[in-house]
């Protein structure tokens, strides 16, 4: 399934399975919060997940990409990993009670549910993110949050 020039849906992008599954873990609907705490928390799967969103803002520096795709790609960073990651760091502020091992293996799961979910849907990780950055150099606001931010504040 090629991406570029289409609209790439919430459920093709795994930073929205990171923010759903924030959501969820913050939520009251959380059964047993001092075990997700320790097994299920998405704190470090945040984190990588603005590594690479940070390595892809360089990018478009490096590229002298146009402002409104740099503050786009900034307001999804902020809303998407760091608001998360703040909330979650103060919060939940006992750093020995997070089980790296635990929670690296939650966030291989999800990933591997991800990457399951795209083979199912007749896509993979590379077309799907080939569209994104593909749209986000081309400005052209086919994924949520870029559409959102253009159509609420004209960027």
């Amino acid at each position: 399934m090629n991406f570029k020039n289409r609209f790439i849906p919430i459920q093709y992008i795994y930073s929205d399975w990171l923010l759903i599954w924030f959501l969820l873990y913050i939520s009251p609907l959380n059964p047993n919060p001092s075990f997700s705490n320790s097994y299920y928390n998405p704190i470090y799967s945040l984190y990588l997940a603005l590594f690479t969103n940070i390595m892809m803002f360089a990018h478009l520096f490096v590229e002298k990409s146009k402002w409104n795709v740099i503050a786009k790609m900034f307001l999804m960073m902020f809303c998407e990993k760091i608001v998360p990651i703040y909330i979650l760091q103060s919060i939940y502020k006992q750093p020995n009670s997070l089980h790296f091992q635990n929670n690296i293996s939650s966030t291989l799961g999800l990933f591997f549910l991800y990457l399951t979910f795209l083979h199912f849907q007749n896509t993979n990780f590379y077309e799907v993110y080939e569209g994104i950055t593909y749209s986000i150099k081309k400005d052209d606001n086919n994924t949520p949050f870029f559409l959102l931010f253009h159509t609420l504040f004209g960027l």
